[in-house]
């Protein structure tokens, strides 16, 4: 089967999965028929009288060395269940939602209150003792609120400590000690045809344990988020599953279950999964610096042709252009170079070649082999901060803190006089990153900053300073002004942890 189409569809307002339909291709069967002639249907066959009538075998029995078998590894799923059952966590999203009253003429009318409403439903597991929690970003993406129920069936409210919708991978953490962490296993040492096991909530029903195997590893261009690399399995998952583990024999995390396949809005044996590398390089960056830092080598990529349009390597992404002053041109590499590994590693797809970059930490220094005039050659590059050079293209400067893109500006005196303001410097925010502290906040590309946590803000570094030193567990106030269609509005918002 192949996919001729794939369209995502996040599930709000019921069970909180991440749910791909794909049109897959239909599957022609021909029917084999035995013809028979017009003398066998006149007459009956005959059987010679010492043969017996039905040629059929005796039902082959299973020995006991089969049942002992099957015994065997339904026990190594049992240990596997028993292992990571009590980390695993069911996550419930709450969302805002309006009350109405009926007027005398039956027509509904908003109360002005809202109220805490179930809108979504996901999984995911506990990473340390402490409470931090791993699940998927549209689990807890747009949520006003988050509960999290563990295996014990204690209830917390848990907070967002970061979302990165790049890789779908969401940090959640709750106040508690003394819980059981799951470990992380190397998911590029798994292989294809391996057993894996999925833990989750699928439909609400909590604890939920399937089984399968890695059915292909590194599935990308399906277009679910920005950086894909995906382990496929047939293990059963099904909305509500999203978030929670998918685990290797040892109950070793080898992925985030995330996404599926399907025709009928069920299992139908295409699941997909966040590879452990990709969700631990995502995890410790927002646990440590509150934000994910990618890696950024400055070139544009293009696909390698099945002939090899460079000295005949058949293998590899091309270089389709190289900026001046990147890091790749520092290193050497030129206009046309096909890279062949990147860290050690074959490269053999773009997409895979850019994830690799992308969770490289900026200031890494790693090997890169490349073709050239035929000939292969290696280069020592060192990686850079992709966010600082977004900044720089832009012409600001990047605010990692707030997770934001900002740039130093004069207001029009006539504008600041007209909402009150004294001084005509501002922050203006050019970017924001996704899941980070200004987007939460509400920030968007073209607001100004005049103010945060009491002090005025005249310049981006003055911004960047003051973000250096906020305690973000206070909630710091901003005062920001928008304007839309020549009208200034002012507003004030908290950036919280």
């Amino acid at each position: 089967m192949s996919f001729s189409k794939v369209q995502a569809r996040s599930f709000r307002g019921g069970v909180g999965s991440f749910l791909v339909r794909a049109a897959l291709a239909a599957v022609m069967v021909e029917a084999w028929c035995l013809p028979l002639s017009a003398t066998a249907l006149a007459q009956p066959a005959t059987q010679p009288a010492n043969q017996p009538t039905s040629t059929l075998q005796a039902t082959p029995q299973a020995t006991k060395s089969d049942i002992d078998f099957a015994r065997s590894l339904s026990r190594v799923f049992r240990t596997v269940a028993t292992k990571a059952e009590g980390s695993v966590v069911h996550i419930t999203q709450l969302n805002k939602v309006p009350t109405y009253t009926r007027d005398v003429f039956g027509f509904p009318t908003r109360t002005g209150e809202s109220r805490l409403t179930q809108t979504g439903l996901g999984s995911g597991f506990i990473v340390t003792d402490d409470g931090y929690i791993l699940t998927n970003n549209h689990v807890v993406a747009g949520a006003d609120a988050l509960k999290v129920r563990l295996f014990d069936q204690q209830e917390f409210a848990a907070r967002a400590v970061g979302r990165d919708p790049a890789t779908d991978v969401a940090v959640v953490k709750i106040d508690a000690k003394g819980l059981r962490p799951l470990t992380f296993a190397d998911s590029d040492a798994i292989d294809v045809g391996e057993w894996v096991v999925a833990i989750g909530s699928p439909r609400g029903l909590e604890s939920s344990v399937t089984a399968g195997i890695v059915s292909a590893k590194g599935r990308a261009g399906i277009g679910l988020v920005d950086y894909e690399d995906f382990i496929q399995t047939d293990a059963a998952i099904n909305p509500g599953n999203s978030g929670g583990p998918l685990l290797n024999l040892d109950a070793q995390v080898v992925g985030i279950n995330s996404a599926i396949a399907s025709r009928s809005g069920g299992s139908e044996g295409l699941s997909f999964a966040i590879p452990s590398k990709v969700v631990q390089y995502v995890m410790e960056s927002i646990i440590k610096n509150g934000r994910v830092s990618r890696g950024w080598l400055g070139v544009s990529l293009a696909e390698q042709s099945a002939t090899g349009d460079q000295g005949g390597a058949k293998r590899g992404v091309k270089i389709a252009e190289v900026p001046p002053d990147s890091p790749a041109a520092q290193a050497g590499l030129k206009e046309g170079d096909v890279i062949l590994a990147y860290r050690g590693r074959p490269v053999d797809a773009l997409d895979r070649l850019r994830t690799a970059i992308a969770l490289t930490p900026p200031g890494t220094s790693v090997p890169v082999e490349f073709v050239r005039d035929g000939s292969k050659r290696n280069a020592e590059l060192k990686v850079a901060d992709q966010t600082t050079n977004m900044a720089k293209a832009l012409g600001g400067i990047a605010v990692p803190e707030i997770g934001a893109i900002v740039k130093s500006v004069e207001l029009d005196r006539r504008v600041a006089r007209r909402i009150g303001l004294r001084d005509t410097k501002a922050v203006q925010v050019l970017d924001v990153t996704k899941g980070g502290r200004a987007e939460r906040a509400g920030l968007i590309a073209g607001d100004y900053v005049v103010n945060l946590d009491g002090d005025a803000m005249r310049s981006a570094d003055d911004l960047a300073k003051a973000a250096a030193k906020l305690d973000f567990s206070r909630s710091p106030r901003v005062d920001v002004l928008r304007e839309s269609r020549g009208i200034w509005n002012q507003g004030t918002t908290s950036l919280d942890d």
